[in-house]
């Protein structure tokens, strides 16, 4: 049982990508298919699909193993912890917009990009961002 699913799919893409491998398996729950799709929609990974039933589901990842998205994924980390959470206001998630090239935040409003928390005028938990 893995205590930090964040934490865990983080750790298999990083590990995909510097193995050079262009696909890996991730086990399926909500908040995992939506760090999937956050990373679709900036165009980090290539695709992803859900396969299995129930107990057995999982997600299939598509690398996107072109040198500069490669070198993105190596660069992805997990801020929020089970042991230490992680929130910033709105006001202060347009300096991590502005410093960091991806990073996503969980909000009322489902999990957004920190560029698009502060136009939603939103703040939440930090979960990882890609330097």
């Amino acid at each position: 049982m893995v205590g930090d699913p964040v934490s865990d799919t983080i750790t298999r893409l990083r590990n995909a990508t510097r193995a050079g491998r262009s696909s890996t398996l991730v086990p399926y729950s909500k908040l995992r298919a939506e760090i999937l799709a956050a990373l679709l929609r900036e165009g980090i990974i290539l695709s992803y699909e859900s396969r299995g039933k129930k107990v057995k589901r999982h997600l299939v990842v598509e690398l996107d193993m072109r040198a500069p998205r490669r070198s993105v994924l190596g660069s992805i980390s997990s801020v929020s912890k089970p042991s230490r959470r992680v929130y910033r206001s709105a006001k202060d998630l347009g300096t991590l917009a502005r410093r960091h090239s991806l990073t996503l935040i969980s909000t009322t409003k489902g999990l957004l990009s920190a560029r698009d928390a502060v136009k939603e005028n939103v703040g939440g938990e930090v979960l990882c961002m890609i330097r």
